[in-house]
């Protein structure tokens, strides 16, 4: 009689990171540059780069960037949240961000004369800022 052996069925699945952790710079105060190998998830509060929290300096212009989730779960509704405002001599700022499924949003924010907080919505399987790229124009 032969034995039967019955293996335990497994699913992998996405890892569910619940804090944020830090990004890398390149291009740090300057017109071009981009955020990466690191993490930005739902209602964990500020980016986090170079291990400080918030993004003063880093991009010019930008005070701070963070990501909301909306409450209701099965619909994977998210919110960047950029604040900050284009410094004298640009012309406005593209932001490219994406997410850990590869996925693409863009936002450009327009000259004002007051830090301003602009907003992203978007929908998402995935949802987690894992690489963000800007550009000045001018």
């Amino acid at each position: 009689m032969e034995k039967k052996v019955l293996k335990k069925k497994t699913t992998l699945t996405e890892p569910q990171f619940e804090e944020n952790s830090s990004f890398e710079i390149t291009g740090k105060g300057s017109n071009h540059g981009k955020l990466e190998n690191g993490f930005m998830v739902k209602n964990a509060g500020s980016i986090i780069v170079e291990a400080e929290s918030g993004i003063a300096g880093k991009i010019p212009g930008i005070t701070n960037i963070w990501l909301t989730a909306n409450n209701d779960c099965t619909k994977n509704n998210y919110t960047l949240h950029v604040k900050g405002r284009i410094p004298k001599g640009k012309e406005n700022i593209n932001l490219t961000f994406f997410d850990d499924g590869w996925n693409v949003y863009k936002m450009t924010i327009y000259p004002q004369t007051e830090d301003q907080i602009h907003i992203l919505h978007y929908n998402s399987n995935y949802g987690n800022i894992i690489s963000i790229k800007w550009d000045f124009l001018k």
